[in-house]
């Protein structure tokens, strides 16, 4: 006949004198406690550099060592704090389209550039390429290069 764990321990705690029963109860407690302070810590580690991974993003502070991957979650984020419902299409060949946002009636293809120049009108050109949609832009960490402006300029 087999004995389960919980069965076990509350015939080793009735085996205890009533002194050694508040000792272990105490000492279960304070365990309890320990742990729920570890998870607890743990927890407010994440929400705090959560926040400050928000602030940043909203605020457009980007790490210099940030990969173009991480740009683009970034700027769905952003616009995920701005009220739009935005993911990253997380695929190469996808015809400019780096983060697919919608709000409302609206749809909006972004395509993100992690460039250390400024963004050329190649970076534009591959988002004209996904302008079956309604909205379209470039978001890159630098301004446009002229060729680039050029392309984006109206009239």
């Amino acid at each position: 006949m087999s004995i389960g764990v919980p069965a076990l321990l509350v015939n080793w705690f009735d085996s205890l004198s009533m002194a050694e029963q508040i000792v272990a109860a105490l000492g279960i407690a304070l365990a309890l406690g320990w742990i729920a302070y570890i998870l607890i810590s743990i927890w407010n580690e994440k929400e705090r550099k959560r926040r400050e991974y928000l602030q940043a993003v909203l605020e457009f502070r980007w790490r210099d060592d940030i990969s173009p991957i991480e740009f683009e979650q970034c700027c769905a984020d952003y616009l995920g704090l701005k009220g739009w419902n935005a993911a990253t299409t997380g695929r190469s060949g996808d015809q400019g389209a780096d983060v697919v946002a919608r709000k409302a009636s609206h749809l909006l293809v972004v395509q993100c550039k992690k460039y250390s120049r400024p963004v050329g009108n190649k970076a534009v050109q591959e988002v004209i390429a996904a302008r079956t949609r309604q909205h379209f832009c470039v978001r890159g960490v630098h301004h446009f290069a002229r060729t680039g402006q050029l392309l984006v300029a109206p009239g």
